[in-house]
């Protein structure tokens, strides 16, 4: 048994020098690099950088930059110059300091900043200064950074830059367009197949862009043809590895042909998304209640339409079903209802959107009001909270009401109302505390639901389609959670109907103790 154990030892021992003898060190990958460099042989001297860069020594990610930069052995491309100047930058590179400086003072790759610049330079020159009291011979560095070291003549409407600033070239206004596109967040990885590029396009004032042409792996994608300043385009990309390149005309000609170059993560290929589901009821007609709403047929397609947009956003598929006037009956929202308890997953989202009227019994127990509500018959013709609730309860994921309906003392032109109620209570009944049910309600307490044809919405809709669209973001934030939704429910409705004293509404919230996000941006 010794005698196996030692022998496997051994073994091990061999194959770990073996594979050690076969795995060159960085110092033999820069060797290699610089070999084939000095033989003007950039492609393989590029490819020996990009393994030593990858992993991670900086004068190698700084030596790749420059590949990028000046298009040796690579495609040219300002953003991965840049991309590769940063990681050198940030491990106290001097080199990738002012190379990255460098592009900031002339706006390669990025918006020109003239206080980035300096700020980067500045942290070279004090590397440089060290390196020189050592015996380094570092004065062309230093030289290169004192010329940078006077703000861009372009920034001071001053001569142009002396081609001693620059590595090769004077920053000109070329008659042809030129093409920056804005590195992704995550870049080089992408985890999303739709993926929103944004990218922009300077042009003399006196030549307009024409055209602009996206492919993606060579093949070309539908964009508009005429383009403003910071633009976007959203693509399809496969699951794998994906090159992205744009180009702009203008009546000179075309741009050269900016290359985004993009990795597919496959750590989060088995990520499961939640699918979601939505049905939307919007009723003007009611057989019995006069008189009809203007809006809430509009509020229903309306909030569709924004909810569909959320596809990858994060969910894999949106099912959407549509309840309106005569179609949204107590039977059919009743059976939709069992509908979505059958199809709804423990991972899946639920939307349920209403916009119409609510009744309340003489007990003031509220319901919900269908197409064929009866005033006269009120319990055996709509639907009561408790009972919506219990459908609630058989919804498997998280449920989310956006209820568009209120409730005041008599009907107002102009408004949602069929009796009064407190609107809060209400909310809190349907919902029950249940974990992951958040009910939104449009009005609270004893206020009322407003829809004027100026607001083109119910105020309550108006201002969740505002949020849907992305005015509820700040800066930074990646996803809207209920709990943000709300804050901006509150402060836009109050801006929505501001200046009419005799219209008030105080949008209602309830759910369980727990923030989660709807969708993110």
């Amino acid at each position: 048994m010794k005698k196996t154990v030692c022998i496997l030892w051994l073994l091990c021992t061999v194959l770990a020098s073996a594979i050690a003898q076969q795995t060159p060190t960085t110092a033999q990958i820069m060797s290699k690099a610089s070999e084939y460099w000095a033989k003007q042989d950039y492609t393989q001297a590029a490819s020996w950088y990009r393994k030593a860069a990858e992993r991670g020594d900086a004068t190698a990610q700084n030596c790749l930059g420059n590949c990028y930069f000046s298009g040796k052995g690579v495609d040219q491309s300002d953003m991965y110059a840049l991309a590769w100047y940063q990681r050198a930058a940030a491990q106290d590179n001097p080199d990738g300091m002012v190379n990255l400086g460098y592009c900031y003072y002339i706006g390669k790759g990025i918006a020109q900043d003239y206080d980035t610049a300096m700020s980067w330079l500045q942290k070279a020159k004090v590397l440089y200064t060290r390196a020189r009291k050592k015996g380094a011979d570092v004065q062309k560095e230093l030289d290169r950074i004192n010329a940078m070291s006077k703000k861009p003549a372009f920034a001071q409407n001053e001569s142009p830059i002396p081609a001693s600033f620059v590595i090769g070239e004077a920053p000109v206004t070329p008659a042809s367009p030129v093409v920056k596109i804005i590195p992704p967040e995550g870049f080089p990885y992408f985890s999303e197949t739709q993926l929103e590029i944004r990218y922009s396009v300077d042009t003399p004032p006196d030549n307009p862009v024409k055209e602009v042409k996206v492919t993606v792996n060579g093949e070309i994608q539908p964009t508009a043809r005429v383009v403003k300043k910071g633009r976007s385009v959203t693509v399809t990309l496969p699951k794998d590895d994906s090159s992205i390149s744009i180009s702009a005309r203008n009546n000179t000609g075309w741009s050269e042909t900016e290359f985004l170059r993009l990795k597919w993560d496959k750590s989060k290929e088995n990520l499961i998304r939640p699918n979601l589901y939505v049905l939307a009821i919007g009723i003007n007609d009611y057989d019995q209640i006069h008189p009809p709403l203007k809006m809430a047929v509009k509020d229903m397609n309306d909030f569709v339409r924004v909810v569909e947009k959320k596809k990858h956003a994060p969910y894999e598929n949106i099912y959407v079903t549509k309840l309106s006037d005569k179609e949204a009956t107590r039977q059919k929202i009743e059976d939709e209802l069992c509908q979505l308890a059958a199809r709804a997953e423990s991972t899946d989202f639920t939307f349920i959107f209403f916009a119409g009227h609510g009744l309340k019994d003489n007990k003031d127990r509220f319901y919900l009001a269908p197409v064929d509500a009866n005033i006269e018959m009120i319990r055996s013709s709509c639907i009561d909270a408790d009972r919506f609730s219990g459908y609630l309860d058989d919804i498997r994921g998280k449920v989310v009401v956006f209820a568009d309906a209120c409730y005041s003392g008599a009907l107002l032109q102009g408004r949602r109302s069929v009796s009064s109620l407190d609107m809060q209570k209400v909310v809190s009944e349907m919902n029950r505390a249940k974990p992951g049910r958040y009910i939104y309600a449009s009005s609270e307490d004893d206020t009322v639901s407003n829809e004027l044809p100026e607001w083109e919405n119910g105020a309550f809709t108006k201002a969740l389609i505002e949020a849907f669209e992305g005015k509820a973001k700040a800066e930074g934030q990646k996803a809207l959670t209920t709990v943000e939704l709300m804050n901006f429910l509150r402060k836009r409705m109050k801006e929505i109907i501001k200046g009419d004293n005799n219209r008030k509404q105080i949008p209602g919230f309830d759910g369980w103790n727990e923030e989660f996000p709807l969708f993110t941006y």
